[in-house]
């Protein structure tokens, strides 16, 4: 492994991105479905940027539909801004991520983008669906918070 500047200042960023989610679970809202949707969101949202970076989801890490994912982290975090970070908005905007990953996977696959690796399609499909899944559970528990606040 031959890591350069560059690399060192990327993982601290994921790093530090990640030590905020955590400090903001911590000291954030009592409401435990709410702390575990933003924990399984920042976990899917490290991993996507993690596994892109370092291998890609769709051929190499070189690939330039790797960067779409880029998109779908961005579905979410303008979704959460626009939303407050409350609950109900958190829906959608984690939803949408969910969304907009797994589209982003069948259409690397209808395009035939990264059918060059060993395992093509699966590794696309699967790697963008883990993901989808991940953050479609976050925008679950987030439902799930903000029905439990509107009973009250």
């Amino acid at each position: 492994m031959d890591w350069s500047l560059s690399d060192f200042v990327f993982a601290g960023a994921l790093l530090s991105g990640l030590g905020l989610a955590v400090w903001f679970v911590v000291r954030g809202p009592r409401d435990l479905p709410y702390r575990l949707a933003v924990g399984v969101a920042v976990v899917a949202a490290l991993l996507m940027v993690w596994v892109t970076g370092a291998v890609g989801i769709v051929g190499s890490e070189r690939h330039a539909a790797n960067g779409l994912y880029f998109l779908a982290l961005g579905v979410g975090f303008i979704g959460a801004a626009l939303a407050r970070f409350q609950a109900r908005g958190m829906t959608l905007a984690i939803g949408g991520a969910a969304l907009a990953t797994a589209l982003i996977g069948v259409v690397a696959v209808i395009m035939g983008w990264g059918d060059d690796a060993a395992r093509y399609p699966l590794d696309v499909l699967g790697g963008s669906f883990l993901l989808a899944a991940m953050f479609a559970a976050a925008a679950w528990l987030f439902a799930r918070s903000g029905a439990k606040r509107a009973m009250f």
